[in-house]
């Protein structure tokens, strides 16, 4: 039973290691361009990253040279990672160029890419809570300001018996006015 045990979970890193092998060194590299490893001067080359990430040759020049040469300006943005790399990108010269336009754009695109799809996955599952064999044949619109109403209710850390309506709400409900749609209030 043991050593059945120990073949599952030596099997099971083994595939976790294959799966997740280039997403992890992707992940690590990554931290490459904080702001900290950004303004070192004598900084690791970004071409490993680069190539992960099948950009081509031409590029991996251009971006190594902007990549060397960032340190020659003093940045006002170096609070967050974000600011500063936007900072980058608005970065011209006197002609009106970017001088860090393939660096900035790259560096970008990485912090945009989806690390996780834990908040795509989670929306699944709320939405399969919310259609039920019951609930089936909801139209779409429907369904859509279900999971609006939960998401709000749980951003503003509340749950529908606690959440107060405002006066408004409260005193539309039961008048012709609570069913009438939005398009047709607004006219020509």
């Amino acid at each position: 039973m043991r050593e059945s045990c120990i073949r599952f979970i030596t099997t099971l890193v083994d595939q976790i290691r294959q799966r997740l092998s280039y997403k992890i060194t992707v992940l690590q590299k990554t931290s490459l361009l904080s702001i900290e490893n950004a303004l070192c001067v004598v900084k690791e080359p970004l071409i490993p990253l680069l190539e992960a990430m099948a950009v081509p040759p031409e590029t991996i020049e251009k971006i190594q040279n902007q990549w060397s040469k960032i340190t020659l300006l003093n940045w006002k943005q170096i609070s967050s990672t974000q600011s500063f790399w936007c900072e980058v990108h608005s970065c011209t010269d006197a002609c009106g160029e970017n001088l860090f336009a393939e660096l900035a754009r790259f560096a970008m695109s990485m912090l945009m890419l989806p690390y996780s799809n834990s908040d795509v996955e989670s929306t699944f599952s709320q939405l399969k809570i919310v259609k039920s064999k019951l609930r089936n044949k909801l139209k779409p619109e429907t369904t859509n300001a279900i999971l609006v109403v939960r998401a709000g209710l749980k951003r503003h850390q509340k749950r529908c018996f606690d959440y107060e309506l405002p006066a408004a709400v409260l005193s539309a409900i039961g008048t012709s006015a609570t069913y009438v749609q939005p398009s047709l209030l607004s006219g020509p």
